[in-house]
């Protein structure tokens, strides 16, 4: 039987002489295993980009009995390169049992596993990989709750370092007080049973997905209110269920408006964008009323998600850290935007003089902004 080990593009030729040597597979197991994606789910695993799964199999000639097959396909949409590798007719009555053997057959006595991402999608399936520790860059769960007793289970078979990120419904508040999930570097949180409060979360980097413009201004606010510390982030996909166009460009201007309001009323200031993100189309800075000595930056970036084209992103920060621009065009910018609404709408027949009119305002202000300062 030939299974998926440590490189996919030398699979065929590696996996033959390992099937067959018994001294070179057990030489083979003892090597870490280096993953983008471990993935396992009820009946079967994924492997990077392949994936291993049993289905039952009623046996020719016996009514009641089955047998379990194992097949491989890549995980595409529409799946292809389907194929059977084998039947495990000794495990026809436990499709558990079934399932332990594909584990041990893919990983065998390996003491370290090393995967970009894992995610489970049922909570047993931990407690297979006894003897073997998974150092996993991000851990996603959103198909059943993990309790607070799964997660100290869970930490046995993790590696030393940290979590980049811990990723999961908000079901329970619980299970953010654990120390898998606080020393995470960051913690992203879908809708779930239990409604978002920030002031019921301390980790210094809170994501959000799934939740709509006007609500997740609404937590950001909530967030700033309960006093998060230098260096602590809070950041937000919007989520847009309607992806057309004008749609989109609504969502945008909807954003940098408020944006560009808070700015105001706070006495901030445009600012330079955050090295971290060149998609930023829009960045603020913002000082704390209480507390001077430090600042709020909030960012607008676009995203290359389906499921979301822009992000929020908020970080507390000493004072001066952000590098203020010259000048802000956010106001003549927003009633472009109106001007261009109106033309869509057909609602003026004196479009042209009006953009006229509008362009050299903004020329003119540019210009005075580069000759004088800010």
């Amino acid at each position: 039987m030939k299974l998926h080990f440590i490189d996919l593009a030398r699979e065929i030729n590696k996996l033959y002489i390992v099937s067959q040597i018994p001294g070179f597979r057990k030489a083979e197991k003892s090597i870490p295993l280096h993953l983008n994606s471990l993935k396992i789910s009820a009946h079967g695993i994924r492997i990077d980009e392949y994936k291993y799964y049993l289905e039952r199999k009623r046996s020719q000639g016996f009514k009641k009995r089955w047998t379990i097959k194992l097949g491989k396909r890549r995980t595409q949409n529409p799946p292809i390169d389907s194929n059977v590798l084998a039947l495990m007719v000794p495990y026809y009555k436990n499709m558990q049992k079934a399932f332990e053997k594909l584990m041990f057959d893919l990983i065998g006595k390996r003491k370290m596993i090393y995967t970009k991402k894992l995610e489970f999608r049922h909570f047993w399936f931990y407690r297979m990989f006894v003897g073997v520790k998974i150092q996993a860059e991000i851990i996603e769960t959103m198909w059943f709750d993990f309790s607070y007793a799964d997660l100290d289970q869970l930490s046995n078979i993790l590696g030393p370092k940290p979590l980049k990120e811990f990723s999961t419904r908000l079901h329970s508040y619980k299970i953010l007080t654990h120390p898998i999930v606080r020393n995470s570097e960051r913690l992203v949180l879908r809708l779930g049973a239990e409604n978002f409060n920030p002031r019921r979360i301390n980790h210094r980097h809170i994501h959000l997905k799934g939740f709509y413009r006007y609500h997740l201004l609404v937590y950001m606010n909530e967030w700033i209110e309960n006093g998060p510390k230098v260096g602590m982030e809070f950041s937000g996909d919007i989520w847009a269920p309607d992806k057309n166009h004008w749609r989109l460009i609504a969502d945008e201007k909807w954003i940098k408006e408020k944006m560009y309001e808070q700015k105001c009323e706070s006495g901030g200031r445009r600012v330079k964008a955050d090295e971290r993100f060149p998609n930023t189309v829009y960045s603020i800075s913002m000082p704390r009323t209480n507390d001077p000595d430090t600042e709020i930056q909030m960012s607008l970036m676009k995203n290359e998600s389906t499921d979301s084209h822009f992000q929020i992103h908020l970080k507390i920060q000493p004072s001066g850290t952000a590098i203020p621009e010259r000048f802000d065009s956010m106001y003549w910018e927003l009633k472009l935007w109106e001007f261009r609404y109106i033309f869509r709408a057909g609602e003026t027949s004196i479009h042209f003089e009006i953009l006229f009119i509008l362009l050299m305002s903004v020329v003119g202000t540019v210009l005075i902004a580069m000759i004088f300062g800010p």
